[in-house]
């Protein structure tokens, strides 16, 4: 694309022109997705609605005062639609692949955190209560409705099933989306159902693959329908759990969000970061031409 536009802005100059106005053109590609950035969600409004806007600039001149109070209401709702969807970005529902449709609670300030949070059956209020209590403390949050997905696995004729790939493959796609500056292995939060459901999907990972599991109230038997595939014997192993582990009982007067809330904060990741760490390093996928190069670390 920058070829093309170089090449037709020389053109253009051999042909004798002196400028060359691109107006909305290269906010083309900008989509004003709920994981995008205010700045982007911004561009992406005012590609699609801005078209009309900076037309209305051509009648400025002859329409005089009308056309300009035209041109100016229609800027005020171009604004207007940019702040309420800005606003209303922290909650949002996404495709979440193999999930189905998930919730998803974007962070307030500076990231923290990734966390996959399992419903006990159905996706309840509490679930979104928790959801913003963890968004709130800089974690993007992917709420998944565990009932819909016990459900959806079935029909994927597995022998069995890999569900720690489901976990580690929306966190890439979704830190990716938002540009984070380092990457956040996620952790698996539940509660019931999806207590033991992060437990066990947490038995089956790889090392370096999720952070750890956070259960509340867990059930004693995990559904039949995840049918776990086994650890791969290929892959190394640690001894024990390939990551923290930690569950409690919610107390009487205190509710789901505050007892989930009070696991996951030692495990949020403060801003600060030493200089051998090397999860800050920005997300790349490597072309496969260029592949033998990119070595991972």
């Amino acid at each position: 694309m920058e070829y093309l536009f170089t090449k037709l802005a020389l053109h253009l100059k051999q042909a004798g022109f002196r400028t060359l106005s691109l107006c909305i053109a290269p906010l083309s590609g900008m989509q004003p997705t709920p994981l995008a950035s205010p700045w982007h969600q911004l561009a992406g409004l005012v590609w699609r609605f801005g078209g009309r806007v900076f037309h209305a600039r051509r009648s400025l001149v002859a329409g005089g005062r009308l056309a300009f109070m035209t041109f100016f209401r229609k800027f005020a709702v171009v604004s207007l639609l940019s702040v309420l969807s800005i606003s209303m970005a922290h909650a949002a529902t996404l495709p979440g692949d193999r999930y189905g449709d998930v919730t998803f609670a974007k962070p307030a300030g500076p990231m923290r955190g990734f966390v996959v949070l399992f419903s006990d059956k159905s996706w309840t209020p509490a679930d979104s209560q928790t959801a913003d209590a963890l968004a709130k403390n800089g974690v993007i949050v992917v709420g998944v409705d565990t009932a819909r997905y016990a459900a959806k696995l079935p029909l994927l004729k597995e022998i069995c099933h890999n569900l720690v790939g489901d976990a580690e493959s929306v966190s890439h796609q979704l830190e990716r989306e938002v540009q984070s500056s380092r990457y956040f292995a996620p952790i698996l939060m539940g509660t019931g159902q999806g207590g033991v459901l992060a437990t066990k999907i947490l038995a089956q990972a790889p090392d370096n693959t999720v952070a750890g599991a956070l259960a509340l109230n867990p059930d004693p038997q995990l559904d039949a329908r995840f049918n776990l595939c086994p650890p791969d014997p290929t892959i190394t192993h640690a001894e024990g759990l390939p990551g923290f582990f930690d569950k409690t009982t919610q107390t009487a007067g205190a509710s789901q969000a505050d007892a989930l809330l009070a696991l996951a904060a030692p495990h949020l990741k403060a801003e600060q970061v030493r200089d051998e760490d090397v999860s800050d390093l920005p997300l790349q996928n490597c072309p496969p031409r260029v592949r033998r190069t990119c070595s991972p670390l």
